[in-house]
């Protein structure tokens, strides 16, 4: 189905979507710069630039008819990056790529595609980054076509090791409690979180394990598919 040019309003900045009977001190910390209404269909999209202590950064909120508004922030230094990746899914034929996350400071966002009897869209949602995930490089984010397990290691915001293969992530953390030292590993997929905690004394070891493992012939799985977890390589 065809569709036409979205309604567009722009527009000085407005008092309409931020939060009533702020004082002084609030509007200095999130000053309005710009505002922007898009009306597509049954949905408006609230775009505005808003700027506090921490930098500008662009919340969207999509406000539809028959459910409540939901809303993500940008950062701005992150936007470049979103508008190529829109492009990236809009250009693609078919049912499109995979579900991707991409970190812009503090906040992680996942992109997917979809398809229902009305339309095809892209749903994009976002949440506070509390894992210490770093900001990723975009340009190899971005490269989904070609490299769609691209692996990258990265230092954390806590000091940790942090390594990155496609859209999952996995932190190293040497914690220690009454009971000694131990690594923690998290692996982190989408909103998907699976924690691994090795005592310290153990690592050697494991990190044996981990080399005689690779060295074996691997194992065919053993469900009807055949096919290995997320970020395998494909089947001999």
């Amino acid at each position: 189905m065809h569709q036409g040019p979205p309604a567009m309003h722009q527009g000085p900045p407005h008092q309409g979507h931020g939060p009533q009977g702020m004082g002084p001190m609030m509007m200095q910390q999130d000053q309005e710069l710009f505002s922007e209404v898009l009306k597509v269909q049954n949905k408006i999209f609230y775009l505005d630039l808003k700027e506090n202590s921490r930098g500008k950064y662009v919340k969207i909120a999509e406000k539809g008819k028959y459910r409540p508004k939901s809303s993500v922030v940008v950062p701005l230094s992150g936007l470049t990056s979103f508008i190529h990746l829109f492009d990236f899914y809009m250009s693609t034929d078919g049912p499109g790529p995979q579900s991707r996350d991409v970190v812009v400071e503090s906040k992680v966002f996942n992109f997917s595609c979809g398809e229902n009897d009305r339309e095809s869209f892209e749903k994009m949602a976002g949440w506070l980054n509390q894992t210490g995930m770093p900001p990723l490089d975009m340009s190899s984010a971005l490269a989904l076509s070609s490299t769609p397990d691209a692996v990258a290691l990265d230092v954390g915001k806590e000091g940790g090791p942090v390594l990155s293969v496609g859209s999952k992530h996995f932190f190293f953390d040497l914690r220690s409690n009454d009971r000694g030292s131990y690594l923690k590993i998290k692996e982190v997929s989408g909103n998907m979180k699976t924690l691994l905690v090795v005592p310290a004394h153990a690592v050697a070891k494991f990190q044996e394990a981990i080399s005689l493992a690779m060295l074996a012939q691997p194992r065919m799985d053993q469900d009807q598919g055949g096919v290995g977890g997320p970020g395998a390589g494909p089947q001999a």
